[in-house]
């Protein structure tokens, strides 16, 4: 039988159904629901505006959702507050902003959060530092949510924009995500005399085709952040990508796993001294095929059902703070996750 008894459902919102990595992210969770976890989850559609993330959470209370997991969040500490209102945890993006964490340190429906730290500033300034160290001397950005005020895209433009500074690295910006606008935007920046492409969401979708369609995948490496699969370690293999720094996918499963915990009503027991953790899972910096294959085979699999049961206070009465804490420093790594599974 399935833990626990009861089916938790749980709204997870996306900005983009079609990103590798939220592709990633629901297999991975698609196996959760397989090996055992009785969790059922409802997916956003694209998510372009506080109003749309509304009223997705709305839509989650109407089907009975016990927790949201933000992938992804606009309005902030608005939507932690419309969950909250609901009586529903919520997990994921938003969590570490000061404003946030204050406000909601003694809620019981705010869950620890996992974030990159300092991850996507720094992974803005790997990409620019990649090409620095390659010789560019003109590269396009592609900023994502940054002009739209979205956090993690504000972070990962002010990494790459310090590298740019730092290393006289000359660049265009390509900004919002793929639509009319973008992809005209895109076309120009690509017919100028460029040295690459720098994307801060999932490259591999929507730069490295215009970029071969432009005639300059020989001539204009592309370097992302994104999250490791197979097509990435395939683009890897033949040449269409040469920098990644990738997200682990994998830390949206303790999401869940917390949320269960939560809905048994022991959201404190993993919780030190009653403060909300915010714990950092580290980006993963991947340059080369060999280690781009490597990671693809266990990216999805970082931590397994037996690794995730133990942070359910239910299901092991030793579960505290540290548990968790120590999950993610094991996986803090590429060459720390192989090891794992090597010794596994």
């Amino acid at each position: 039988m399935p833990y626990p008894e009861k089916t938790v459902k749980i709204g997870v919102e996306i900005y983009d159904p079609t990103d590798g990595e939220t592709l990633s992210m629901q297999r991975y969770f698609a196996d959760l629901v397989a090996q055992g976890l009785n969790v059922e989850f409802i997916y956003s559609e694209a998510i372009a505006s506080p109003e749309a993330e509304f009223a997705f959470i709305d839509d989650c209370y109407n089907a009975g959702c016990k927790g949201i997991i933000g992938f992804y969040n606009i309005g902030m500490g608005e939507t932690v507050q419309k969950c909250v209102d609901y009586e529903m945890y919520y997990w994921g993006a938003a969590i570490d902003g000061p404003d946030v964490i204050e406000k909601y340190q003694d809620n019981p429906y705010v869950l620890d959060a996992i974030s990159y730290g300092n991850g996507d500033y720094d992974g803005g300034y790997a990409l620019g530092k990649f090409f620095a160290d390659n010789g560019a001397k003109k590269v396009i950005y592609s900023s994502g949510g940054a002009d739209f005020g979205v956090p993690m895209f504000v972070n990962r433009r002010l990494g790459f924009q310090a590298a740019a500074e730092e290393f006289g690295l000359e660049y265009i910006e390509v900004s919002g995500f793929p639509g009319e606008a973008f992809f005209a935007d895109q076309a120009a920046a690509l017919s100028e005399d460029i040295d690459g492409v720098a994307a801060s969401f999932n490259g591999l979708d929507f730069w490295a085709q215009p970029i071969a369609v432009a005639g300059k995948t020989e001539t204009a490496p592309l370097a992302t952040l994104g999250s490791i699969s197979q097509d990435y370690a395939d683009a890897f293999a033949n040449g269409t990508i040469s920098f990644l720094a990738s997200s682990n996918v994998s830390r949206f499963a303790l999401g869940v796993a917390l949320i269960v915990n939560a809905v048994d009503g022991n959201a404190e027991v993993l919780q030190e001294n009653g403060r909300i953790g915010i714990y950092a899972a580290h980006l993963w910096d991947i340059a080369d095929a060999e280690q781009a294959q490597a990671a693809a085979d266990v990216a999805e699999s970082v931590y397994d059902l037996a690794q995730l049961e133990t942070l359910i206070v239910n299901l092991n009465p030793d579960a505290s703070a540290q548990t968790l804490a120590d999950l993610i420093e094991d996986s803090a790594t590429v060459e720390s996750i192989l090891a794992a599974h090597e010794a596994g």
